[in-house]
């Protein structure tokens, strides 16, 4: 019992540690926080309760205060990989999305086969109107993952807006083979992307 451990040694950072992982699987973000927060001053090496804690305060949406734990925490793990990844998601969901893109690379870079750093920049990709791009990166997941069907199902989308009507059809054949719940969403998405648009579909040959 993490508590009773906190009684019996109120200065010791891995109870408050150890007890905050405790409240997170248990989903009681804001009781993690606090004792993160405690652990922290008691132990500033203890990188994992930082790291914990932006993931928390991201939950939280607090976005700020996860940019800025997770800055600390990789200024001192500059390679971690998912660190960037996930400080990418804050930044996205902050609709930073150049940093989001800078970091999802670095995590890429970092990680070559991150599955979630590429589909995330090629999410940003499609953002963005970088549509090649994001198709090379919703390809690399393929690649890596041939049955993600969510990878499939964005290509799709980012084929229709290039105009390569076919080579979309083919993508959505596979999405929805692999996961038929798509064809509940995809269809206004690819609607979307035909009428936003600026190229002309390919002709058949």
């Amino acid at each position: 019992d993490f508590t009773q451990a906190i009684r019996l040694s109120p200065s010791d950072a891995d109870s408050f540690y150890n007890r905050a992982n405790t409240h997170m699987k248990m989903g009681k973000i804001e009781l993690a926080t606090e004792d993160y927060g405690t652990a922290l001053p008691l132990n500033p090496d203890l990188l994992d309760a930082r790291y914990n804690r932006a993931i928390a305060y991201a939950d939280l949406k607090e976005y700020d205060k996860a940019l800025a734990d997770y800055d600390e925490f990789l200024s001192a793990k500059p390679k971690s990989p998912e660190a960037y990844f996930n400080r990418g998601l804050v930044y996205a969901g902050l609709g930073h999305d150049q940093n989001a893109m800078a970091d999802y690379s670095e995590a890429v870079r970092l990680n070559p086969k991150d599955i979630a750093a590429l589909y995330n920049r090629g999410l940003v990709y499609s953002r963005l109107g970088e549509y090649e791009r994001a198709a090379r990166d919703y390809t690399e997941v393929i690649v890596l993952s041939p049955r993600n069907a969510n990878a499939y199902a964005q290509r799709a989308v980012t084929r229709i807006h290039q105009g390569k009507d076919q080579e979309a059809e083919g993508d959505l054949k596979k999405a929805y083979q692999l996961d038929g719940t798509l064809k509940k969403t995809l269809p206004a998405l690819i609607d979307e992307a035909k009428s936003k648009r600026t190229v002309n579909p390919e002709s058949s040959p």
